[in-house]
């Protein structure tokens, strides 16, 4: 009997816990239902892109080691005109004309060079002093002028593409030589097309000279393209120069 009334209270207890066990369960789901489990986006993974690499600056060209205020740096130009007074020591030499005397030797070895090679040249102008440069600007500039077609103002800047107001001209410094083949007469606009030309320009730089004038770089010197016109800075600097085909102008501004 007593048995029986163990197991009765049992039972009992067993049912219990079952429909305890349900009600959680439901309870469970509803609030499953209510506050459903929030789901994570997929993830957009953007591809990695490689940096390009940067480019190497190009490097500067080893300036040669000269005095960038010595004498065969002087510059004549319209921003840099030279004083009336301004006059170098010069001599006699090829042709009767004058040059700076501490560099006569390079400009007789360089007309000594263009021989050898076959050439015959003419210097047709080394030294010219202030006042000549003087004369023959102003005779153009009247020369323009001569009829009253143009105001005299006016024809001073139109003569300024034939001839070099006073002071902004190379010849002034001394250092600065027009040499042509001996055959010629006047100044022919492709010189540097001839074969002396071609010569002069690729051997001036042995001598220490550069093309003064070259083409395309009147912004920067002032004065068109003038193939016959040479003029000595040194051999290094003239190397350095050509081979890195700047003017006097850029070559100063790099010190």
């Amino acid at each position: 009997m007593q048995a029986k009334v163990i197991l009765s209270r049992f039972s009992a207890i067993a049912l219990v816990i079952c429909l305890l066990l349900v009600i959680q369960s439901r309870l469970i789901e509803g609030d499953n239902e209510a506050h459903p489990q929030a789901t994570n986006p997929p993830v957009s993974i953007a591809p990695v892109s490689t940096p390009e690499p940067t480019p190497e600056p190009t490097p500067e060209p080893q300036r040669p080691a000269v005095d960038i205020h010595s004498w065969e740096f002087t510059i004549a130009n319209y921003k840099q005109p030279l004083k009336a007074s301004f006059a170098p020591v010069v001599w006699a030499t090829v042709n009767g004309q004058y040059f700076d005397s501490r560099a006569v030797e390079a400009l007789e070895a360089f007309v000594e060079g263009a021989s050898e090679a076959g050439f015959e040249t003419y210097v047709n102008m080394g030294y010219r002093p202030f006042e000549t440069q003087r004369i023959l600007f102003f005779g153009k500039a009247s020369q323009i002028a001569w009829g009253g077609t143009v105001e005299y103002a006016e024809a001073e800047e139109m003569a300024k593409e034939f001839v070099a107001y006073p002071g902004t001209s190379d010849h002034q410094v001394g250092l600065g030589a027009d040499i042509l083949d001996k055959n010629y007469d006047a100044y022919p606009e492709d010189f540097g097309e001839t074969e002396l030309g071609k010569w002069l320009a690729e051997n001036c730089a042995e001598y220490g000279f550069i093309l003064r004038y070259p083409e395309g770089k009147k912004d920067v010197t002032g004065f068109k393209y003038e193939p016959w016109h040479f003029r000595y800075v040194g051999v290094d600097a003239a190397v350095f120069m050509m081979e890195n085909d700047i003017t006097l102008e850029e070559f100063v501004r790099l010190f």
